[in-house]
């Protein structure tokens, strides 16, 4: 019993990202089976239902955040600030899982060509509606800023962690909110925002990872 916890402690990352990636693919297959989704349609007019017009504003102003003209120069501040303060490999990875998200999303989006909500009128966005470009980047930026944190100051992992969750959280529910993204785009978008910036780290600091693991067996 004691082998299996230690082997599953160690292993929590893959087994975590390999978790996200199962739930990836089966969304996405059940995406481009073209097959209508009810669970999609119902939770929309749940929420529509549910929330209040008043918090509408709150959820406008939530999605913003998630848009490229506020990631961008946020990337880019984050990254120059680690950069000056000699924390050069992780600039490249926060830059680097960034622009990566631009290029998922674009070729995601080209390729599926999902047709967006249209159970009331909302505001027009390019592309098709899956996946969520706002969660995606968000969950993008989220991960890779997290990653860094418990890098840079372990001491705030959590806390970035459970701040950057919550954002990123509200982020995906004013897509659902606003009623431009079925619930599905939004769920495959946080998966592979996290698998993707996890990727980048992987192959970014691997090596350092290793060294430092094989410092601590001897």
């Amino acid at each position: 019993m004691r082998t299996l916890k230690a082997f599953v402690l160690r292993h929590l990352g893959w087994i975590f990202c390999t978790a996200i990636l199962i739930v990836l693919v089966k969304v996405t297959l059940e995406v481009v089976s073209a097959e209508p989704i009810s669970f999609d349609r119902t939770v929309l007019i749940t929420l529509r239902d549910w929330l209040p017009s008043t918090w509408i504003p709150f959820f406008k102003t939530v999605t913003l955040t998630g848009a490229f003209a506020f990631l961008a120069p946020m990337t880019a501040a984050i990254a120059a600030v680690l950069y000056l303060r000699d924390y050069k490999r992780e600039a490249v990875q926060i830059a680097l899982s960034m622009a990566t998200s631009g290029l998922v999303i674009y070729l995601a989006k080209a390729v599926v060509k999902r047709e967006r909500p249209n159970l009331w009128d909302t505001q027009w966005y390019w592309g098709s509606s899956f996946p969520s470009g706002h969660t995606l980047g968000a969950a993008v930026f989220a991960t890779a800023c997290w990653l860094t944190v418990s890098r840079v100051s372990p001491r705030y992992a959590t806390l970035a962690g459970i701040l950057l969750g919550i954002w990123l959280g509200l982020v995906g529910l004013s897509r659902l909110v606003l009623g431009v993204h079925w619930p599905t785009d939004v769920i495959a978008a946080a998966c592979a925002g996290l698998l993707t910036a996890s990727a980048i780290n992987y192959v970014l600091f691997h090596e350092t990872e290793v060294a430092r693991l094989r410092r601590e067996k001897l």
